[in-house]
C-alpha cells in the first residue's frame, strides 16, 4: 500500500508543473503602437516577446493590438518576410492574436521588397479586423490603339502605371492580358472569345502609348482599336523572381484571417502540408479609381492558395462569407487540401473563380461566381479553353505555316507564269518547279546556284530545280523549318542527268519579310553521280 502511494506521489509531483502551467495561462493584451512602435521593427519585436512567453507559460493568449492609423511597414534586414512568424507555436490553448480596430481602420501598408508575412512552422495564429495593401497600384490598364503581329499598342489610363512600372525582370511568367467592357465604374471581363494572351516586354512608344510583345511573337490578338484592355503582371515590382507576397507559409497548423482586406496584392500561400487554414469574412477589392476609372483588377494575382500541387494532402480549411473581386488569377485554389469553400462572392477573376484540384472531399456549397469558372479536376492546368495558352501558341503556329504557303504561292504566280504549284492543305505537300532560275528574291539562293553552275561548269547546262516540299513547321522564335526534296537538272555532253538531294531550310522574318539564312543539304538519290552539282 505504501508503494502504491509512493507511486502515486512521484506522479503527481511530475504533474504539478504542467498543472500550474494550466492554471496561470492568461490573456495578454499588448498594444503594439504604445509598447513597441507601429514600425516593421517594433511588430517583430512584439513577435519575438510572445515566442518567449509561449515558452514559459505555451497555453496563454497574446494579443497585439493595432490601433486606428496606416501604418508603413518595411523591413531591410536579412529576413524573407516583413513579420516573420517563424517558430510562433503556443500550446494546445495557447494563441497568438493579431488585432485590428476594424477592416477600414487599422491599414498596415507593406513595401514590395519581401513577402509581408512569412513564416516556417507556424502554429495558432489569427490575423483580423484590419487592412492589408502596397503603397502603388500594381495593375494597368489602357485603350488599344493599333494591333500587329506580336504586338499590340495600349494607351494607359491617365493615373495608371506603365506596363515599365510593374515589370519585374527578374520573372519570366505571370503576364498576361485579357479584354474588359469599357465602363468607368464597374469594368467586367468579356467572357466570350477572351483568353488571356502572354506578354514579354513593354516598349515606350509616345505620350501614354506602350507597345507590348506578345507570345507567340507571331500571334494576332483578336483585339481591335479602342477596346479596354487590363494588364497583369503577377510578380510585379519585387526585387526577387517571386517577388513580396502578401503572406508565405510552410509547415504549421490552425491559421485564422478573420475580416481582414487585401487590395493591390493578394496572393498567398499556405504549404508543406499546413493544417487547417481558415478565410474568414474577408475581402479582396479594387482600389480607388484613378481619375474616374475604376481599376480593371484588383490585383495581379489570386487569393488564398492552400497547397500547391506537387504539396502533401492536408486538411480541416474553410474558405467562408468572402468577397473577391477583380483577382488576377485565381480566387481561391485547393490545392491536395480538403476542406470548405461556402458563401463567398466572386467576382471577374483574371482566371478561376474557384479551383480545387486533387480534392475530392472537399465541399463548394452556396457560393455565387460570376464571370469566372469553378473548376474541381485532378489537376490543376485550366480546362476552359482546352489547352488556354498552349492552344494560342499552336494556333499560332499554325497559321503561320499557312501565312507561309500564301505567300509562296503568291510569289510564284506573280513572279513565273510556267510555275507550277500544288498544295494540299490536309498534310502541306507542295511542289515547286523553277525553269530557269527562281521565284523573285524568296529563292535567290537557286538563281544564284544555277548561275554558279554555269560560270564553273563550263560543260554543265542546268536545266530546272524542282523542290518538292515535305514539312513546313513554325517555331516559336518565329523561325520556319521547310523540310524539301529537290531535283536537280542538267545537261552535260548532250546527257540530261538528275540529282536529288533532300535539303533543310531556315527562313526568318527580317523587315516583315521571309528571308532565307540557313540551307543543309544531304544527297539521297542512288542515281546521283559524284562529279554533279
Amino acid at each position: 500500500m505504501n508503494l502504491i502511494n509512493k507511486r502515486y506521489q512521484i506522479i503527481a509531483l511530475f504533474l504539478m508543473p504542467i498543472v500550474c502551467l494550466a492554471a496561470n495561462a492568461e490573456t495578454l493584451r499588448w498594444n503594439v503602437q504604445a509598447k513597441y512602435g507601429m514600425t516593421a521593427a517594433g511588430i517583430q519585436k512584439a513577435v519575438d516577446d510572445a515566442k518567449t512567453r509561449f515558452s514559459q507559460t505555451p497555453n496563454d493568449v497574446v494579443i497585439l493590438q493595432f490601433e486606428e492609423g496606416s501604418f508603413w511597414l518595411e523591413d531591410k534586414d536579412s529576413s524573407k518576410g516583413t513579420i516573420d512568424l517563424s517558430g510562433v507555436k503556443p500550446g494546445p490553448d495557447g494563441r497568438l492574436i493579431f488585432q485590428g480596430a476594424g477592416m477600414d481602420r487599422t491599414i498596415l501598408v507593406f513595401a514590395d521588397n519581401k513577402h509581408a508575412l512569412y513564416g516556417r512552422d507556424v502554429h495558432r495564429v489569427t490575423f483580423a479586423d484590419m487592412h492589408m495593401t502596397r503603397k502603388d497600384y500594381t495593375v494597368s490598364q489602357g485603350l488599344v490603339v493599333q494591333v500587329a503581329k506580336g504586338s499590340i499598342t495600349l494607351d494607359i489610363h491617365e493615373g495608371f502605371p506603365t506596363p515599365a512600372a510593374i515589370f519585374n525582370p527578374m520573372s519570366k511568367q505571370g503576364r498576361f492580358l485579357r479584354r474588359y467592357t469599357d465602363s468607368a465604374a464597374d469594368p467586367q471581363v468579356i467572357e466570350e472569345n477572351n483568353e488571356q494572351i502572354p506578354w514579354t516586354r513593354a516598349t515606350h512608344v509616345e505620350g501614354r502609348q506602350w507597345q507590348l510583345e506578345l507570345r507567340p511573337k507571331n500571334l494576332v490578338a483578336n483585339y481591335s482599336v479602342g477596346d479596354l484592355v487590363g494588364i497583369k503582371s503577377k510578380h510585379s515590382k519585387g526585387k526577387t523572381e517571386f517577388d513580396g507576397q502578401t503572406y508565405w507559409f510552410c509547415g504549421g497548423s490552425d491559421f485564422l484571417f478573420k475580416s481582414v482586406k487585401w487590395t493591390h496584392k493578394s496572393r498567398g500561400v499556405f504549404r508543406g502540408g499546413f493544417e487547417k487554414v481558415h478565410v474568414i469574412d474577408c475581402v479582396v477589392d479594387r482600389a480607388p479609381a484613378i481619375e474616374g476609372r475604376t481599376p480593371c483588377l484588383s490585383t495581379p494575382g489570386g487569393g488564398p492558395q492552400i497547397g500547391q500541387p506537387n504539396d502533401p494532402a492536408t486538411s480541416g480549411h474553410l474558405v467562408k462569407n468572402c468577397r473577391f473581386i477583380g483577382l488576377g488569377d485565381d480566387a481561391v485554389a485547393f490545392f491536395n487540401a480538403t476542406g470548405e469553400i461556402s458563401g463567398c462572392y466572386i467576382q471577374d477573376s483574371f482566371v478561376r473563380g474557384i479551383l480545387v484540384a486533387n480534392a475530392p472531399e472537399s465541399v463548394v456549397k452556396d457560393n455565387t461566381v460570376i464571370r469566372c469558372p469553378v473548376q474541381r479536376s485532378k489537376g490543376w492546368r485550366f480546362h476552359r479553353n482546352h489547352g488556354g495558352t498552349k492552344k494560342l501558341e499552336a494556333d499560332a503556329l499554325r497559321a503561320e505555316v499557312e501565312a507561309f504557303h500564301k505567300t509562296l504561292a503568291d510569289l510564284i504566280i506573280e513572279g513565273k507564269d510556267e510555275a507550277m504549284f500544288d498544295m494540299h492543305s490536309d498534310d502541306y505537300h507542295q511542289l515547286v518547279t523553277l525553269e530557269d532560275g527562281t521565284v523573285k528574291e524568296f529563292f535567290y539562293t537557286r538563281k544564284k546556284l544555277l548561275e554558279q553552275m554555269k560560270h564553273t561548269r563550263k560543260s554543265w547546262t542546268p536545266k530546272s530545280i524542282c523542290f518538292y516540299i515535305l514539312k513546313v513547321e513554325a517555331c516559336d522564335n518565329g523561325q520556319i523549318v521547310v523540310v524539301a526534296q529537290s531535283k536537280c537538272k542538267f545537261e552535260r555532253d548532250g546527257v540530261l542527268h538528275e540529282k536529288e538531294q533532300k535539303v533543310t531550310q531556315i527562313f526568318k522574318r527580317v523587315d516583315g519579310k521571309l528571308r532565307l539564312y540557313q540551307d543543309a543539304y544531304a544527297v539521297s538519290s542512288d542515281q546521283a553521280d559524284t562529279d554533279s552539282p
